[in-house]
């Protein structure tokens, strides 16, 4: 494949520690065989928009191509989600092993951290893979030597440059955040943001429980060329809600740090002035989202969003509950929305689905799946890993 010219988009460098206190000689093979698990875990959640360029010992590098349909809520969400899946891989792995070597009782000393840029970069064919190249990507390895650790306690924890924060597109996005600058020898100063990934997995270790659905009375199911990462992004974005929801458009209040969730209300305009809300009860990444509808004042429904990976994409179900309210109201507008609403539900949802099918035909987004990573090159770079441990 030649060289081609150079991009923009995200770096994101996701590197494993806590070697110093795991590693023990004596029981590499164990100690090998948890790092491979853990580096196949990473590989496997650089998923779109992210491709995976490759891995450098205990660390994935993937980047993505900036896009107007880039996401940046969904891109952060990913990242945290590659966290908490990594923490419970630990807390699963010492559950069920059984073994006192030190390697296996020393597996809760490893940990996750992020580094994410933005800047331009080259992507070539090197060594028979795609691999990226540039000083932005010299930039970022260069920032993984720091002293974050020493200087903050943190060791779990993504740092975002400047440049990343200012292109994700979440306004407040830093309020959540700490400011961090470090100077470097040979890049000199460089600026950005700390998040601390522990409370993101003390929140969300447990597993969420769903909200009441309220009983299931209409429920529609469609199949998506994307996968659900993709999907999410254009579910959480109030101007693609708007043409699924059959709205002139929607708007976003009560967002935390920049950010739509729990107690994010939807305030939708539809056709005749009329307006309705949607309250985020429910927000589970790329999986499942509950918002509370009030398509009147005195009446209420609540509306799920499951999502599905599939061959093809991304099966998204979306399920209406009953009315609660008025028992006169709940009569007449579930007479209404059996007849009129589940027509235009199923019409908002092709709609989607036809935008999509438009943005892969444009270059928008891309429908890629990654290229795999051949087994032996994962155990070889656990070795590698372990044989130049580092302190960190």
């Amino acid at each position: 494949m030649p060289t081609r010219s150079a991009s923009q988009g995200f770096l994101v460098v996701a590197d494993i520690t806590g070697y110093s206190a795991y590693l023990s000689h004596s029981e590499l093979e164990h100690a090998q065989d948890v790092l491979k698990t853990l580096l196949d875990l990473m590989i496997d959640h650089a998923r779109a928009p992210l491709v995976l360029s490759g891995l450098e010992g205990d660390a994935v590098l993937s980047y993505t191509i900036d896009s107007e349909r880039f996401e940046g809520q969904a891109f952060v969400e990913m990242i945290e989600q590659t966290y908490v899946a990594f923490k419970r891989a630990i807390d699963l792995m010492v559950m069920n092993t059984s073994c006192e070597c030190n390697a296996c009782a020393n597996i809760n000393a490893l940990d996750l951290k992020f580094f994410v840029h933005h800047g331009e970069f080259v992507v070539q064919e090197l060594r028979g893979r795609e691999e990226i190249v540039g000083s932005d990507v010299n930039l970022i390895h260069r920032v993984m030597k720091n002293q974050i650790r020493e200087e903050t306690g943190l060791r779990a924890y993504t740092f975002y440059t400047d440049d990343a924060v200012d292109h994700l597109g979440l306004e407040g996005f830093r309020d959540g955040l700490t400011s961090y600058a470090e100077e470097f020898s040979d890049v000199g100063q460089v600026r950005g943001w700390l998040a601390d990934m522990m409370p993101i997995w003390e929140e969300q270790k447990a597993q969420p429980l769903s909200a009441d659905d309220g009983g299931r009375t209409w429920q529609f199911v469609e199949e998506y060329p994307l996968p659900p990462e993709v999907v999410w992004g254009y579910l959480t974005n109030p101007e693609f809600r708007a043409i699924y929801g059959n709205a002139k458009r929607q708007v976003a209040h009560h967002r935390r740090n920049g950010r739509v969730g729990p107690e994010t209300v939807f305030e939708c305009f539809h056709v005749g002035n009329t307006v309705t809300t949607q309250t985020v009860l429910e927000w589970q990444p790329f999986a499942r989202m509950v918002v509370d509808i009030t398509p009147a004042p005195t009446l209420g429904l609540l509306s799920t969003i499951d999502l599905e990976p599939t061959d093809q994409g991304t099966q998204l179900t979306m399920t209406y509950s009953s009315l609660r309210g008025p028992a006169v109201g709940r009569v007449v507008g579930g007479a209404w929305i059996s007849v009129i609403e589940t027509r235009l539900a199923r019409k908002g949802m092709r709609k989607l689905k036809e935008l999509m099918e438009d943005d892969i035909a444009s270059g928008l987004v891309s429908d890629h799946s990654q290229t795999a990573i051949d087994d032996d090159l994962v155990a070889a770079a656990a070795k590698q890993a372990l044989q130049s441990v580092k302190t960190d």
